[in-house]
């Protein structure tokens, strides 16, 4: 009795387990999975070719741009984050394999769709920092349960008509 008892807490115990544990991976090793992929930097030899690279993408910037900038930076219109990911850094990673999803200045990285295979010569490329899966968002939709209700309406007793912030008065007193 005592052992099928236990035979079965041990079965329970397992079966929980297995269905509340997170899958590690639903991606087979021929599957691509999009993810990031960071360089090490801009591929910019020198600080002469930094400052000239600079003005290049300061020239291009429009009048609203400049002024916007100009207002929220000071003097230093564009920076690092302003120069292109590198091309040649981006052809690396093609010629490994991966497909090239979309390019980020801000983050020096590039996303791509690429099988794990893929993802392992990226990774040996002398010129890229780390691979992160990109991260899946999920919208929240609005759902007929949660319908927006009306606020009541002003109680005769209110001099004005404060709309939704008159119980914020009552509340403040």
């Amino acid at each position: 009795m005592m052992n099928k008892h236990l035979t079965l807490a041990l079965a329970a115990l397992l079966l929980t387990g297995f269905l509340t544990a997170p899958a590690l991976t639903t991606e087979g090793p021929s599957e691509s999975q999009k993810v990031w992929v960071y360089f090490t930097n801009k591929q910019i030899d020198s600080g002469r070719e930094m400052q000239t690279r600079l003005q290049e993408v300061a020239a291009r910037l429009d009048e609203h741009a400049v002024a916007r900038r100009l207002k929220a930076l000071g003097p230093q219109l564009v920076d690092e984050h302003d120069l292109p990911v590198s091309s040649v850094y981006v052809a690396g990673v093609e010629g490994c394999g991966a497909t090239v999803v979309h390019r980020s200045r801000w983050l020096n990285a590039v996303s791509v769709r690429a099988t794990a295979t893929v993802q392992s010569r990226i990774e040996a490329l002398a010129f890229v920092d780390r691979i992160t899966p990109v991260a899946q968002g999920r919208s929240v939709r609005h759902r007929a349960s949660e319908a927006v209700v009306a606020p009541p309406a002003p109680s005769s007793r209110d001099a004005f008509d404060y709309g939704p912030s008159r119980d914020q008065r009552s509340h403040s007193a």
